[in-house]
């Protein structure tokens, strides 16, 4: 009887402990099953999905004699990971933040780049420090003003005449290179310098104001074409800022010739504005795909952020990611982990979550670039591609770099936009210029624009390339009017509204500067911050 009882109580212990043993298998299985669901609900990345993967599959799929091996190799591999975030960093000193490398600068002879650095560098504070009243922001930009108008403007203005001059000469220059903005810290750079420019374009049409305004219009013509070549020398860059600001600056420019077209110019002034376009072209086309490349190695830059890279070449995912925002984005420079075994912990995240190597990174950030590149270039609207949020994309890096890329892809349409626009607005002064022509020689404004074609004019030059219809010319008791109609092919009077559906653009007469330009979008500009739009 005493022989039974412990072979009784170890018969039900074991079968307790299988019982036991049964519940957290099974439980284990269930849990991380479960975990394995949600991770491809969300999308997690596949190495992250193989950890909650590993216990069902090894606990199902194994024949159980050889589990007890599985189960050891798992257990070794989270001691070895155990052991390794225990270690201490040594020869930290070694590693630096990864960088993609940038083109460098081209040795070009006579490069207008420099000297507008250097211009840059001398006028990025006192640029906007201008002196007037909003109204007189408004009447010195909008049109021809005199010094007797506005004297402490005018005293302020002849202070700024020498840079002005400098930057007319510059402007005259046939090459000008800058540094490609392929990081962060260049990109930044190319951020200021193009505020600084606006601005300088800005002092030029107020200046040739005053020269119009003083009976010197041949002065203030050559400061309204210095525009139009500042906006020849962003399209030489090949970037997406670069070429945006150039179509801004040329439209503005348009817009101020246009008046000084119709109003003053003799047949040499026409001659000079008609050889200062053909010397100026946006070159769409050849800078796209140059615009791709860069903003790809601008998106490598910024993710190099997380790499490092020692004097041997090996690369590592950082241990110091602030160091990467300090040395990358000028941040400074403070540790996020204070604690070593928290900085192998991040480590470890970004290997499960990232990319083991910035090449790999690289890759991806191409890959998904190119990919929204053939689709914009297919004519298809990536505003329906891919459009789910953020969030529903996936818990991944791959998700970042599709909306990172597909947002700056998009680019693409409006720029393609302004491209026609700008070859539209080109016709349309090349049209007033023969407009201008024929009055210096008949003394009067065509009654048609057959009347131009009658005198030689090319019938095409009559027709607006973006609609595909013909210029809307009318004689109006002091002038003319000229418009072209919008993509809904109907004339609208020459009014663009998009609230009432019409979408005529109007070439003459311009509209008033507070209107065309907007004195709030002036007055942001002078302040320093960026313009609305």
């Amino acid at each position: 009887m005493s022989e039974k009882k412990p072979r009784e109580f170890w018969r039900i212990f074991r079968s307790g402990c299988r019982l036991l043993f049964a519940f957290v298998r099974w439980t284990a299985i269930a849990v991380f099953s479960v975990l394995f669901s949600v991770g491809l609900a969300l999308h997690l990345p596949a190495k992250v999905l193989i950890l909650p993967a590993l216990i069902p599959a090894v606990a199902i799929l194994v024949p159980r004699p050889y589990q007890k091996w599985c189960w050891a190799a798992m257990a070794a591999a989270a001691v070895a990971v155990w052991g390794w975030i225990h270690l201490p960093l040594t020869g930290e000193e070694e590693w630096k933040t990864y960088a993609f490398q940038v083109e460098p600068m081209e040795e070009i002879p006579d490069n207008a780049a420099g000297r507008y650095e250097q211009l840059v560098e001398q006028t990025k504070e006192s640029i906007f420090t201008y002196p007037y009243t909003e109204q007189e922001d408004q009447l010195s930009y909008g049109g021809a003003w005199t010094p007797e108008q506005f004297p402490s403007l005018d005293q302020w203005m002849e202070r700024w005449e020498p840079l002005l001059q400098m930057v007319m000469e510059i402007s005259r220059m046939p090459v000008c290179r800058f540094e490609v903005p392929g990081d962060p810290v260049r990109y930044e750079r190319q951020q200021l310098r193009l505020k600084v420019m606006r601005a300088w374009c800005s002092m030029l049409i107020r200046s040739a104001n005053r020269d119009l305004g003083m009976g010197r219009n041949e002065s203030a013509l050559e400061k309204q074409l210095t525009i139009v070549r500042i906006a020849g020398h962003l399209y030489q860059q090949g970037t997406l800022l670069d070429q945006a600001v150039g179509y801004y600056l040329e439209d503005v420019a348009a817009r101020v010739l246009a008046r000084m077209i119709v109003e003053k110019c003799t047949e040499p002034m026409l001659e000079q504005v008609e050889e200062t376009l053909r010397q100026v072209q946006p070159n769409w086309n050849e800078n796209w795909p140059r615009i791709l490349e860069r903003e790809k190695l601008l998106a490598r830059n910024i993710a190099a952020i997380f790499y490092q890279a020692d004097s041997k070449g090996r690369a590592r995912l950082s241990r110091d990611v602030g160091l990467g925002l300090h040395e990358v984005l000028g941040y400074p420079h403070v540790r996020l982990f204070d604690s070593e075994k928290m900085i192998r912990l991040a480590v470890l995240v970004m290997w499960l979550t990232m990319p083991a190597s910035p090449e790999a990174a690289a890759a991806m950030i191409d890959e998904r670039y190119d990919r929204y590149a053939r689709l914009a270039e297919q004519g298809q609207d990536l505003e329906f591609v891919d459009t789910l949020p953020l969030w529903r994309r996936g818990l991944h890096c791959r998700s970042l770099v599709d909306w990172y890329a597909k947002r700056q892809v998009s680019f693409y349409y409006p720029l393609k936009r302004r491209d026609a626009q700008h070859k539209a607005l080109r016709q349309a002064t090349a049209l007033l210029i023969e407009l201008r022509r024929y009055y210096l020689k008949e003394g009067r404004w065509p009654e048609q624009l057959n009347e131009l074609a009658e005198n030689g004019l090319p019938a095409e030059q009559l027709t607006d390339l973006r609609s595909g219809e013909r210029f809307v010319y009318r004689r109006t008791q002091n002038g003319f009017v000229l418009y072209s109609v919008g993509a809904n092919g109907r004339d609208d009077g020459g009014v663009q509204d998009p609230r009432q559906g019409k979408d005529d653009r109007l070439y003459w007469p311009t509209p008033d500067a507070d209107s065309a330009f907007g004195s709030g979008r002036v007055v942001q500009e002078q302040s320093g911050k960026p313009p609305a739009g």
